[in-house]
């Protein structure tokens, strides 16, 4: 079976599978997973919201949403902290960001005080990035910091087909 049908039938998989998932509560249209408790959606906006600072180069909301501590791999392999994170915006300030598409977001709390916020992003452009990303986000005093995040490449991609 060639690499062209091998995908097409996968595809073909998917889209009935689909049907399945609509039936069995996923909001496949939205790319959600069942609703989340009101913690649960305020981790996800938090995350977000984060997002959305990165897009701006809004440095400031950055500082204050990331804990001292932080520490993150990317999806190169590469690890980096708070500091490195910064500095990576201040150099990174004029270049243009894409906002990612977020599908299938749902946050899995660990305890009272920890809450692994996932999902799926894909960043748009010429050549689409895949990425399946995991945030810890850690309550410290009465506000949620992101502690820890790993984003994994996801290397299918629609020219697969």
């Amino acid at each position: 079976m060639t690499m062209r049908l091998s995908c097409l039938v996968l595809f073909i998989l998917a889209i009935a599978l689909s049907g399945y998932c609509r039936d069995a509560g996923f909001q496949a249209t939205q790319g959600q997973l069942p609703p989340q408790s009101a913690l649960q959606q305020r981790l996800i906006n938090a995350e977000k919201n984060l997002l959305d600072a990165f897009e701006r180069s809004d440095i400031a909301n950055i500082r204050n949403a990331v804990s001292d501590d932080f520490y993150a791999i990317g999806t190169n392999g590469d690890n980096y902290g708070r500091a490195d994170l910064l500095e990576g915006l201040h150099e990174d300030r004029s270049r243009a960001k894409t906002k990612p598409i977020l599908y299938f977001v749902q946050a899995v709390p660990l305890n009272d005080g920890a809450v692994v916020v996932t999902y799926d992003a894909v960043f748009p452009g010429h050549h689409p990035r895949y990425q399946h990303v995991s945030s810890t986000w850690v309550k410290e005093g009465d506000q949620w910091k992101l502690k820890f995040q790993q984003s994994t490449p996801n290397l299918w991609s629609a020219n697969d087909l």
